[in-house]
């Protein structure tokens, strides 16, 4: 009966061991995996110049005449700014240098009309965006033509920036 009773307690410390081990090896602990990724801001135009651009008729005059589409992407919510500046502060001047100009006003994207300044001007502006947009703004071009003026080219450059509000 000895070695009944010592094979009981063998069997009863095997079996209390397995129990032990099986709850060690199944422990309630968690770990977790954090998976992220980043798009960085973005803000870009590009100006697709129409061939009118370089073919105003100076004489007769442009009224709301089509020059240039400008494309606008972001992805940023919180909108965007794009602003215009001229380097002859809104006149088409003559290429002697003379005091010879016409003044002009755009249009951007079909909003009011505005006479560019050399101090960027903002021509549009968004609040919030719910998605990321591609964007065509037309620029119109709009003077009294000078049936009198001196021949020769006239000519501006407007510049078009793209910016966080």
């Amino acid at each position: 009966m000895g070695e009944l009773l010592k094979n009981r307690v063998y069997m009863f410390w095997g079996v209390l061991l397995v129990i032990l081990a099986s709850e060690i090896l199944r422990a309630d602990e968690t770990a977790s995996l954090i998976l992220t990724g980043t798009v960085p801001q973005a803000y870009s135009l590009d100006v697709e110049a129409l061939p009118k651009a370089t073919q105003l008729n100076i004489a007769g005059g442009e009224s709301r005449q089509l020059v240039a589409i400008v494309r606008e992407r972001s992805n940023v919510s919180t909108g965007y700014i794009v602003r215009v500046s001229s380097a002859n502060n809104g006149v088409l001047a003559h290429e002697s240098g003379l005091s010879e100009h016409i003044p002009y006003q755009i249009t951007y994207d079909g909003k009011s009309s505005l006479r560019p300044s050399a101090n960027p001007t903002s021509v549009k502006s968004t609040n919030v965006l719910s998605n990321p947009v591609d964007h065509r703004s037309p620029v119109e071009i709009t003077f009294v033509g000078r049936r009198s003026a001196m021949a020769g080219v006239y000519s501006d450059t407007l510049t078009f920036e793209i910016t966080a509000p």
